[in-house]
């Protein structure tokens, strides 16, 4: 006979086993999630735009060109689990005419290092940063050997507007530390991103000096006169939000749902064998009463 502390034992052993199974589970998700290289809302068809009002573009060849109000724009074109194609534009008014500049530049999604269609190295990008840094985190800005330019944050929590409102940023600069050389010249980064995401929401440099995908286009420097302004994405900028109450409640709610379901399950079979118990006894009850009523046929009543 199987007894009622024994079911409910195995009720509660079946309950640990699948909360186990979900712990494991997910920390099986953090771990794929984790060693995939891009940034999670790095995917095909996102963008970031900028406007800015400028003095002038600086080109790969040192020469300047006059420009006006502008717009720097990125979209990512195709993604793979290395590379982000990305199509790169600088568009506005200049006294020359209006002012058009494109390309689709490669993006390493872990190291961030650019490179044109043919292969070319151009530099590294700071369209987006580590998500999530702490405030000793080193973070490499420039890695074109010789030069590489590794910063940590100079300032880890601060608000700026971004298209989606007020959001939590960090500033990564080599101002503090001092200048770094490259291609024989002193180079300043200074650069403030989302915190959620890495996404670049300011150039504090006033030329966005040594960004990768401008010298794709042939452009080494913007000459921006105030601020970069993050006018336009579809980038989520905090995905973080609302996240953990859904977490927690999917992980409370699927143990909840199999105890209920066994706990059903048990209260049916514990009634069904009731039920056939009742029966078996009363069946039981009949042949004995029979056989001492019908001695002569008790072979056939018990069958």
């Amino acid at each position: 006979m199987i007894q009622e502390g024994d079911i409910l034992g195995k009720i509660a052993y079946l309950n640990s086993v699948i909360i186990f199974m979900i712990m494991l589970s997910s920390s099986a998700l953090s771990f794929a999630q984790s060693s995939v290289l891009a940034p999670p809302w790095l995917r095909k068809g996102v963008f970031a735009e900028y406007e800015f009002n400028s003095k002038g573009v600086l080109l790969n060849n040192a020469t300047t060109i006059p420009f006006g109000n502008g717009t720097y724009r990125w979209d990512c074109t195709d993604l793979n689990s290395t590379t982000a194609e990305l199509l790169i534009t600088l568009k506005g008014n200049s006294a020359n005419g209006a002012l058009f500049l494109t390309t689709n530049v490669y993006v390493d999604v872990l190291s961030r290092s650019v490179y044109t269609g043919n292969g070319t190295l151009m530099g590294t990008t700071h369209l987006w940063l580590p998500a999530n840094p702490s405030p000793n985190d080193p973070i490499t800005v420039w890695n074109f050997p010789p030069d590489k330019v590794v910063v940590t944050i100079i300032n880890r929590i601060e608000q700026a507007q971004t298209p989606q409102g007020m959001q939590k940023t960090f500033t990564i600069s080599n101002l503090i530390t001092g200048l770094k050389t490259i291609d024989g010249g002193n180079m300043s980064f200074l650069v403030t991103s989302d915190f959620d995401t890495g996404v670049m929401v300011d150039w504090g440099s006033p030329r966005g000096d040594n960004e990768g995908t401008l010298k794709a286009i042939g452009v080494s420097g913007l000459l921006v006169d105030g601020r970069l302004l993050f006018t336009n994405t579809n980038i989520d900028l905090d995905p973080n939000n609302g996240s953990n109450a859904i977490s927690l409640l999917v992980f409370l709610g699927f143990p909840i749902i199999f105890f209920l379901l066994f706990a059903a399950i048990y209260v049916r079979r514990k009634k069904t064998y009731r039920h056939l118990t009742k029966h078996k006894i009363t069946e039981t009850r009949f042949s004995e009463e029979a056989s001492i009523m019908f001695p002569k046929y008790s072979c056939f009543i018990n069958g």
